[in-house]
């Protein structure tokens, strides 16, 4: 059986092993020869039944302790077939990276295909430790996925060529986690942007509880992100796409039912709780202010998500304006 296969690429899986595909960057970055440079050789190779379990350990083994993935069977049993929510369908995808000379990385996400939108949804991305730190996340991050959006949307039998928004999320900023801190460095720099959780409270949903095995928790508070295909930030949403993008992100995650309707609710709530569209928020850079930085710590996005929702302890508002005095002191 051939599940998700474009016979117009090199883009497909089937029984007889997994295909890969080439990485490049979309047209209007492609003048980045930086960038493009670290692309070259590189390949995404779709997994299988067969190298499932072997990238599942590689996620686990990062993700698994921040309870930040999805039971090993959940991932798997989305592998093998598309999901529905009414009339949106959620194409699951794990691949590994490869460059030159090995094995880079793992990478998975879902492609959530309403009826004339698109949303490539970007879960877990992980460098090799030794690999990182020359930009080759950033790289992957911003390589074109449109060949893997439209076999994704062919799948489900939806045309390819519909209009595409990139989606990812992203944890408070910690100012003592230089974990944390290069996260937002690398999101700013592949011109991610955020949606105000006072607009759109966001959390994951369909993650493990790690303190009570088997039991999934209705979400873990976060930000959601946007970008655009071309790879471009987008500076704002009209008040109509911001509820499309409710209603897809509303479908992606793999969550009981009753979890993604709770979710729903909230953010369209919030959303119509203000007027007009929604401003989006660049990440911030090394050099921008206070504010800019002071608007993604865990205190500044406590009070816009509800308390089921927030899994860790109670942020301190001046502990977090201490540290992020003396993060920017710093220059990181």
């Amino acid at each position: 059986e051939i599940r998700n296969c474009d016979w117009s690429s090199d883009v497909c899986s089937s029984d007889l092993g997994p295909m890969r595909t080439a990485l490049q960057l979309p047209p209007a970055l492609r003048h980045e020869i930086g960038l493009a440079a670290l692309l070259d050789g590189c390949s995404m190779e779709a997994v299988d039944a067969t190298t499932f379990d072997a990238a599942y350990d590689a996620l686990d083994a990062y993700f698994g302790p921040k309870g930040e993935l999805e039971p090993r069977e959940t991932l798997r049993a989305a592998l093998l077939e598309p999901r529905w929510r009414g009339d949106i369908a959620v194409v699951f995808e794990m691949y590994r990276l490869h460059g030159p000379d090995g094995l880079v990385g793992v990478y998975d996400g879902r492609f959530v295909i309403g009826p004339d939108f698109v949303l490539g949804y970007g879960d877990h991305g992980l460098i090799l430790p030794a690999l990182r730190g020359q930009g080759l996340g950033r790289a992957l991050d911003l390589a074109d996925k449109r060949p893997l959006a439209d076999r994704a949307a062919r799948s489900v039998g939806r045309p390819a060529g519909l209009p595409y928004l990139v989606v990812a999320d992203v944890d408070p900023l910690d100012p003592a986690d230089p974990d944390s801190v290069r996260r937002i460095r690398v999101w700013a720099k592949a011109n991610w942007a955020i949606v105000p959780p006072s607009r759109v409270p966001h959390a994951l949903r369909g993650q493990q509880d790690p303190d009570r095995p088997g039991e999934i928790l209705e979400g873990v508070a976060n930000f959601l992100m946007i970008r655009s295909e071309d790879g471009s930030r987008p500076a704002r949403l009209a008040l109509p796409d911001a509820e499309r993008l409710i209603r897809l992100v509303g479908a992606a995650p793999m969550a009981p039912e009753a979890h993604l309707a709770a979710w729903e609710a909230t953010a369209l709530a919030a959303l119509h709780g203000e007027s007009g569209d929604v401003e989006a928020w660049a990440l911030p850079h090394p050099g921008d202010g206070w504010e800019a930085h002071a608007r993604l710590l865990p205190s500044a996005l406590r009070p816009w998500v509800p308390a089921r929702w927030w899994h860790r302890p109670e942020p301190d508002a001046e502990a977090d304006r201490a540290g992020l005095d003396r993060l920017l002191a710093s220059g990181r």
